[in-house]
């Protein structure tokens, strides 16, 4: 049955029997309990096939009669030992090899027992008749009796009623009860359940499904429904094909629709997101400033200068030049790329260009994420135009820290403008701010925004035309979140400020725009804070305060304004303590536009006609400032001359590098003022001072004329060479030699006003050698020498004697080829780090 596949789940296999075992043989195993029927138990080799024969089981269900315990006093061993007695006498019978009875043997025993019973009863009534006439016997058999395989009842035909179970397997192999059947006769029965859920438990086996009674087509296959899809095949093909395709242009037409809007959708949500990657940092150049001053020093005859100092320095800050810049500054620019190049990252903007514009990029603190809200807000906000609303390009997401990329405005913002002291800044500039500041306010309370949150004079800019852009109006919700420093809390209205979540609103907004127009008309801090005994928490603590008495700035135009008392009057309405009594914008426009103002046309015009008036001042200004710039020039090359050799002097002002140069014979000078110690400590240290200056002021008059080189004084030694930096091939020992000479001549008459008497006395040292030459150090260049040649002149100074000149072998040798010169032998000294030396005096010149 496996092999031909019937254990699927559309077979059901009943088992009838009347064996009283059910799923069990009669055969126990070791532990006393009966095998399973389909366990293969009597083949010494087993077929292996245990699983599949229990596969089948499962699809099989069991009816017997009720399994009851057959007991007996006597074993299956001895009764089968019996066969061979009375009343069988069966000799040829072998049971040696059975151990078990069969199954019908207790259902042959109630047989007989039943009979016998039957006998009892007739055999009184009718004797030995009962024996043959079986109709006797009929009327006797209703009734129970009690035999070996239980309780039996009889009906009036003979006839033992049954009671029969239905049993199936389980996954454990295990025999379950379903159904019982109690029979009173062949028709008449009582059905008892024993399970709750025939779907979970009798039909398991089934997938939890019970079977058809009837199969779908009839047991001969002849009920089964008409198949379209074989009889009309072609058809069928070609109406599902054209359908499918009609579906799949469908899906594929409403896809590219929902693609289209959706990527329209994300497009417009995300078009102010723009990548880091296109934001390019300028690069480090001078700016054109620099470059005119540049060109202009280089036209001066004179070479430049390494350090200027004039008598009238040009301060940074000074009307003249701020109006040359301001003037400059508003001409269009040829290279709008280099616009940046002077400006650096700060902690709260970098500046990038994009795509050519010069873009201003503020670092936000806070990681932001934006929700769809936020989304839709900043994509209408990029789309903003107006002149007096700076221009918000987006927002870099992928950068370090978040940035809001806004126009470059490069005189920067109204704050710092307003502190500065320019002359162009009268009543007229600053009304032109207070209206542009009044218009761009107007178009932000009448967009979609309502209100700008945290308008300060920080966030309102000055473009190259001097036109007020406000800024920073982007994302209030997320730059709430952001830390507020205390000093710009002196923009926000003191209703706000009692709100400890700084909710934004229109009535808050004129109260920042009263407080920015004080700053304007004023030009002062705001509250002049500066100014103020109060610091800046208790400002802020009086105003969020409030009360009858509360604190405002004070208005005090400077005397030299003409401002029209209108606009004052708007502000002090503008930052009233009832909220409901500040005018809305588009009253302070309406009140604004009423006055009626005199003189230039547009801001431009009257910012131009103040700088054609500078014009010739500043042409005067220049030619002077050129004359002091040339005088000083002057005075930077001769101390420049006087700091180091002309030749190396000259090499530095025109940009060269000077390198070491190696020179292979000079003569080296080393002096030194004989107990220069125990002197200082009878003299007062201006005294020193004075004395080392006149005796040194002598000494530098006989190096002017020699070709020698002073290269440094150090306290009271004295250090000259000859022979560099411009070679003179042996001239040069001459040249020490007449020095040194020179020197002893000075100190022979040379006389101490606070010290009679007294005497200095020098010991010199001279070596003739090669050595290396260069300039070392930036901040105070020295021209420095190097070389053996260096130590061993130092080591002839140390090593000789008070009032007399000490040379090494090389020196004499070059001045006795002179026969100028007194030379006398020392005779072998030890020298320290030399060994022994051969020294020579100079005593001084032959006379003729």
């Amino acid at each position: 049955m496996f092999d031909n596949g019937l254990n699927n789940d559309e077979w059901v296999h009943i088992n009838m029997e009347y064996k009283n075992f059910g799923f069990y043989t009669n055969v126990k195993n070791p532990s006393g309990e009966y095998y399973l029927f389909y366990k293969d138990i009597y083949n010494s080799t087993p077929d292996g096939r245990s699983d599949d024969a229990f596969q089948m089981a499962k699809k099989m269900f069991s009816i017997d009669l009720t399994r009851r315990q057959i007991t007996s006093l006597i074993d299956d061993k001895e009764i089968l030992g019996n066969i061979k007695k009375w009343p069988f006498y069966c000799s040829d019978c072998d049971v040696s090899n059975l151990t078990t009875l069969s199954r019908y043997v207790w259902y042959l025993n109630d047989a007989i027992y039943f009979w016998a019973s039957l006998l009892n009863k007739t055999l009184p009534l009718y004797g030995d008749e009962a024996f043959t006439n079986y109709s006797l016997l009929r009327k006797h058999c209703p009734g129970k009796y009690f035999g070996k395989t239980g309780e039996m009842t009889y009906g009036v035909n003979c006839i033992r009623t049954a009671y029969l179970q239905l049993r199936g397997l389980n996954e454990l192999e295990s025999s379950t009860l379903y159904l019982t059947y109690n029979f009173s006769s062949i028709t008449d029965y009582k059905r008892q359940i024993e399970v709750d859920d025939f779907t979970k438990t009798m039909f398991a086996n089934w997938g939890n499904k019970i079977p058809l009674n009837v199969p779908i087509c009839g047991y001969k296959g002849k009920l089964c429904p008409i198949d379209i899809f074989k009889n009309h095949l072609n058809e069928v093909i070609i109406v599902g094909v054209i359908i499918i395709i009609l579906i799949l242009l469908f899906v594929v037409f409403i896809t590219y629709v929902l693609l289209k809007i959706n990527r329209k959708k994300n497009e417009e949500l995300t078009r102010w997101i723009i990548p880091y990657i296109k934001l390019e940092k300028p690069m480090p150049a001078k700016n054109e400033i620099d470059k005119s001053l540049n060109s202009f020093i280089s036209s001066v005859p004179s070479q430049s200068i390494p350090y200027i100092k004039l008598e009238k320095p040009i301060h940074a800050k000074n009307e003249i030049e701020k109006s040359l810049n301001s003037f400059a500054s508003s001409a269009p620019s040829q290279h709008s790329n280099n616009i940046l190049n002077t400006k650096r990252e700060t902690g709260k903007f970098m500046f990038v260009y994009l795509d050519g514009e010069a873009i201003a990029g503020e670092k936000h603190s806070l990681i932001f994420e934006p929700s769809k809200e936020q989304k839709i807000e900043l994509s209408k906000l990029i789309l903003w135009e107006h002149e007096n609303i700076n221009k918000f390009y987006g927002m870099s997401l992928d950068a370090k820290l978040p940035l809001s990329l806004w126009k470059y405005c490069k005189r920067g913002s109204l704050f710092d403008i307003l502190q500065s002291d320019n002359s162009i800044f009268d009543a007229f500039f600053l009304v032109s701010l207070i209206k542009d500041l009044v218009e761009g306010l107007h178009f932000i309370h009448n967009s979609f925004l309502h209100y700008h949150g945290r308008l300060t004079s920080k966030n309102c800019l000055i473009s190259d035309r001097w036109q007020l852009k406000i800024s920073d109006f982007n994302l209030f919700s997320y730059r709430s979140c952001q830390k507020m420093k205390t000093k710009d809390k002196f923009w926000t209205a003191p209703e706000i400020l009692r709100n400890d979540n700084l909710t934004g609103s229109q009535e808050g907004d004129i109260y920042s725009f009263a407080i920015i127009c004080s700053e304007i008309l004023t030009k002062k801090f705001p509250f002049d804070y500066n100014n103020r005994k109060e610091s800046v928490e208790e400002i802020i603590y009086l105003v969020k305060r409030g009360g009858h008495n509360h604190l405002r700035p004070d208005i005090e135009i400077p005397p030299n304004m003409d401002i029209n008392m209108t606009y004052v009057t708007i502000i002090k309405d503008s930052w009233s303590e009832e909220i409901e009594k500040r005018p809305t914008i588009k009253q302070i426009k309406h009140i604004i536009g009423t006055l009626k103002e005199t003189g230039a046309k547009n801001l431009m015009d009257h910012v131009f006609g103040i700088l054609e008036d500078y014009a010739s001042t500043l042409r005067l200004e220049i030619e002077e400032r050129s004359k002091e710039l040339m005088e000083e020039q002057k005075r930077s090359d001769l101390l420049l001359e006087r700091m180091l050799p002309q030749a190396v002097a000259r090499k530095l002002k025109l940009g060269k590098i000077v390198e070491p140069e190696n020179f292979d014979s000079v003569t080296i000078f080393f002096a030194d003022i004989v107990k220069f110690t125990d002197l200082s400590l009878k003299c007062s240290p201006i005294q020193i001072i004075t004395l080392v200056n006149d005796l040194y002021s002598l000494f530098d008059g006989v190096i002017e004329n020699l070709n020698v080189y002073k290269v440094e004084t150090i306290g009271d030694g004295y250090l000259c060479v000859s022979g560099l930096p411009i070679r003179n091939g042996t001239k040069h020992v001459e040249e020490i030699a007449d020095l040194a000479l020179n020197f002893m001549d000075i100190c022979e008459k040379f006389t101490l006003p606070h010290l009679p008497g007294y005497k200095i006395s020098l010991r010199i040292g001279c070596n003739t050698g090669s050595c290396v030459a260069g300039v070392v150090g930036l901040s105070m260049p020295r021209y420095c020498l190097f070389g053996d040649t260096v130590n061993t002149a130092s080591r002839m100074e140390s090593n000789g004697k008070p009032g007399r000149i000490h040379i090494s072998q090389s020196t004499y040798n070059l001045m006795d080829e002179t026969h100028k010169y007194n030379l006398e032998s020392r005779g072998e000294v030890i020298i320290k780090g030399k060994g022994v030396m051969t020294t020579y005096w100079l005593n001084g010149h032959y006379r003729e």
